[in-house]
C-alpha cells in the first residue's frame, strides 16, 4: 500500500490512502484469489481500513482529554496545564492510542468470528506496537534493496528491522499472557459480522472517506514516538546519531539476552503437518530434529528461535523419509551452515526424499549414519543415545525405520520417537534399552497404531507432548492413543501443538519448566 501511495505522489495522482490500499489488495488477490479467505489478509485489510476511516475520528475525541492550550502552557491535561514537551508527548501518545483503538474496533468481529474470543488487551498492545512499525517496514525494505547489491549491507540494514520486529513479537506475547485473558464468545455469526461492518461504513460516511486524506508525514505522525517526530530539522546530525546510538544499544542488549542461560531448551513447533523439534544446550549447541512438511514454515520457526546473526546449526537430524518430516529441512540446509547431518538412509521413493538425499550429499556438513547404540555428546552433561534407526527386520513399514533418540541432561530426559509403530515399540522393550524418560514425544502424531500400553509403562513420562499438525488429514491424535498416553503420564499433562501451539521445555537438569504458546 505504501509503495502504491508513494508512486501516486511521484506522478502527481490523487493522494488518498484508500485507493492505494485498494490497489494493494487487488494485486494480492490477482496473484492469489484464495487469499481473501485467509484470516491474515482479512485482519490486515480491516485494520488498515479502520485506521484510515476511524482513527481521525477517535483522535478528535481523545483531543478533548488534552486540548491544546495557548502560548507556553501547551496542553491542559484534565485541566492541568503542561509545557511544550508535555504537549508533544501527551498528544503524540493520544494519537497512537487512537490508531490502536481504530485497528481494534475494525478487527473485532473477525477475531470474534474466527477465534471465538474478544481480545482484552488489543488496544494498548496495538498502540505500543505502532511506533516500531516504521522501523520494521522501512529497514526491511532498505535491507532487501541493499541485499541485491551487497549481502553485508543487507544484513546491516536488516538489524534494526529485526530489532523492531522482535519488540512487536515480544510485546504481543507479553499481552497474550497478561490476565485477564480474552473473553470467549459465540456471538459473532457471519450476518453479525456483515451487519457490524455496514454500521461502521454508515457511521464513517462517504464524505468522511473523501475527507480523511493521508500523507507520508501523516503516517509518520500517527506511528512514530513523539520525541523522534519532533526533533529539530536544523540538527539532523544529532538526530541520526541519537537514533543510531539507541538502536546500537538495544542491539547490544538483544545480543546479551540471546546468550545461553545454562538451561537445556527443547521446543516442539506447531506445524501444518509433521514434527519440527529444536534443541539448544546450556552451552549454546543447536540441533534440529525433522522439519515438518513446509520449508518456509521451518525457516520461520528457526527465525523466531535464533537471533538474526546466527546462521548456523550444529546438527540437523532426519528421523525418516516421509515428507512431513523431511520437507522442511530442505530450506534449512540451504539457508543455514550445518556442521553435522544425522540420518539413516533407507530405500524409499519420493520427490522430497530424493531432494533431501541430494541436499545432504551436497552440503559441507559431516554425514553421520545413525545406528542403534550410538551416543552423541552435545555439551557438558548433555548427550543423545540412538535407540533405533534404519531398516529393521521386524517391519517393512518405513515409519519403523525412524531414528529414535533419547536426549539426556543430568536428571531430565526426552524420548523422541519419530513415527515408530507398536512393532518397533515391542522390539525396543525386547532389547531392554533404556526408555524411561521425563518427557515423551508421542510417536506418529498420536496415531492409533503407536503408544502401546507396555511401551508407555516402560517410558513412564512425567509429561507428554504430541506434535500434531493443525491441518493433518488423518484425525490425529486418535482418541484411543490419547487416552492411553494420558493414563500413562504421571502428571496427566499431555500437550498437543495443535491445541497449545509451540511447546517449549526448559530444564536445568533437575527441574523442568514448560511454556506453551496457547
Amino acid at each position: 500500500m505504501l509503495t502504491a501511495y508513494l508512486a501516486a505522489r511521484a506522478f502527481g495522482r490523487q493522494r488518498s490512502a484508500l485507493p492505494a490500499l485498494g490497489l494493494a489488495a487487488a494485486a494480492m488477490l490477482a496473484a492469489d484469489p484464495s487469499a481473501i479467505a485467509e484470516i491474515s489478509f482479512q485482519l490486515s485489510f480491516a485494520s488498515l481500513v479502520g485506521i484510515l476511516l476511524l482513527a481521525p475520528r477517535f483522535n478528535r475525541g481523545l483531543d478533548r482529554i488534552a486540548p491544546a492550550g495557548s502560548g507556553p502552557s501547551g496542553v491542559a491535561l484534565f485541566g492541568v496545564a503542561g509545557g511544550p514537551l508535555v504537549t508533544r508527548v501527551v498528544r503524540g501518545a493520544l494519537q497512537v492510542l487512537g490508531v490502536g483503538l481504530a485497528a481494534t474496533v475494525a478487527t473485532l468481529p473477525l477475531i470474534g468470528h474466527n477465534f471465538g474470543i474478544i481480545p482484552v488487551w488489543g488496544i494498548p498492545a496495538t498502540a505500543l506496537a505502532l511506533p516500531a512499525l516504521p522501523f520494521a517496514v522501512g529497514f526491511s525494505g532498505l535491507s532487501g534493496a541493499a541485499g541485491l547489491v551487497s549481502g553485508a549491507a543487507g544484513d546491516i540494514l536488516g538489524w534494526p528491522a529485526w530489532l523492531a520486529t522482535t519488540y512487536v513479537l515480544e510485546l504481543v506475547d507479553f499481552f497474550a499472557r497478561l490476565p485477564p485473558h480474552p473473553v470467549e464468545t459465540s456471538f459473532w455469526s457471519v450476518p453479525t459480522v456483515i451487519g457490524y461492518y455496514i454500521l461502521i461504513a454508515v457511521v464513517a460516511g462517504h464524505a468522511q472517506v473523501q475527507k480523511f486524506v493521508i500523507s507520508v508525514r501523516g503516517a509518520w505522525q500517527t506511528s512514530a514516538p513523539a520525541p523522534l517526530r519532533t526533533m529539530r530539522a536544523t540538527r539532523p546530525a544529532a538526530k541520526w546519531l541519537m537514533t543510531a546510538g539507541v538502536i546500537g544499544a538495544l542491539l547490544s542488549l538483544a545480543a546479551v539476552w540471546s546468550l545461553p542461560d545454562n538451561r537445556l531448551s527443547v521446543t516442539f513447533f506447531e506445524t501444518d503437518r509433521g514434527d519440527l523439534i529444536f534443541i539448544q544446550t546450556p552451552g549454546g549447541r543447536q540441533m534440529l530434529v525433522d522439519g515438518g512438511l513446509d520449508s518456509q514454515e521451518a525457516v520461520n520457526a528457526l527465525g523466531r528461535e535464533l537471533p538474526f546473526w546466527d546462521r548456523s546449526i550444529d546438527i540437523v537430524a532426519l528421523t525418516h523419509p516421509h515428507a512431513d518430516h523431511a520437507g522442511g529441512l530442505l530450506k534449512a540446509l540451504e539457508q543455514y551452515d550445518v556442521d553435522y547431518i544425522l540420518d539413516a538412509p533407507v530405500a524409499y521413493e519420493s520427490e522430497i526424499y530424493r531432494a533431501w538425499l541430494t541436499a545432504a550429499e551436497a552440503a559441507s556438513a559431516t554425514r553421520i549414519n545413525a545406528s542403534p547404540g550410538q551416543r552423541l555428546i552435545l555439551d557438558n552433561n548433555v548427550y543423545i543415545d540412538v535407540l533405533n534407526a534404519g531398516p529393521v527386520p521386524w517391519s517393512d513399514d518405513v515409519n519403523d525405520t525412524s531414528v529414535t533418540l533419547r536426549l539426556n541432561y543430568k536428571d531430565v530426559s526426552f524420548l523422541l520417537t519419530g513415527d515408530i509403530n507398536a512393532a518397533t515399540e515391542r522390539e525396543l522393550l525386547r532389547q531392554n534399552v533404556r526408555l524411561d524418560s521425563t518427557v515423551l514425544k508421542v510417536a506418529h502424531q498420536g496415531s492409533r497404531g503407536s503408544s502401546s500400553d507396555l511401551f508407555l509403562s516402560a517410558v513412564s513420562p512425567a509429561v507428554s507432548v504430541v506434535p500434531v499438525g493443525s491441518r493433518n488429514p488423518f484425525g490425529h491424535p486418535h482418541d484411543d492413543a490419547l487416552e492411553r498416553v494420558t493414563a500413562a503420564t504421571q502428571s496427566g499433562r499431555v500437550f498437543t501443538t495443535a491445541g497449545n501451539g509451540d511447546v517449549r521445555f526448559m530444564t536445568d537438569g533437575h527441574r523442568l519448566w514448560v511454556r506453551t504458546e496457547r
